[in-house]
């Protein structure tokens, strides 16, 4: 009888390894892929709005640099074309040097429901603006 009760309780431990092992691996392949984030740097144009009244006196620059952050099978299939740089110089009311926000505008659905993370490398461009 002592026999039979040993290879039982072998049994149960041998499936409470196997199943504890199947678990570990499970929770290791997601923790790896959720955490598996990528940088893909790319250039995009930079769009300038422009002032009625002043005319920009320096040289601004016609592309900045973005990253996009997140799982490579996502950030590389992500059109570049769908993000657009633009900086707002129309409310620009008189001469002067200013530090002007770089705003990025892209289609939200390229990244919605994702971990993805669209990141400015040039935040802030600082422009001269004279009378026309």
């Amino acid at each position: 009888m002592a026999r039979q009760y040993e290879s039982r309780q072998e049994k149960i431990s041998h499936a409470i390894r196997l199943i504890f092992s199947f678990a570990m691996a499970v929770l290791i392949y997601f923790a790896v892929t959720l955490s598996a984030r990528e940088k893909r740097a790319i250039t995009i144009p930079l769009v300038v709005i422009p002032n009625s009244t002043f005319v920009n006196n320096s040289n601004i620059q016609d592309s900045i640099n973005i990253e996009i952050l997140g799982n490579p099978s996502i950030i590389y299939n992500i059109n570049p074309d769908k993000i657009t740089a633009y900086l707002d110089c129309s409310k620009i009311q008189e001469e002067g040097i200013y530090n002007l926000d770089v705003n990025l505008k892209y289609d939200l659905g390229i990244i919605e429901g994702t971990r993805v993370e669209i990141v400015n490398n040039d935040p802030v461009i600082r422009a001269s603006f004279v009378s026309r």
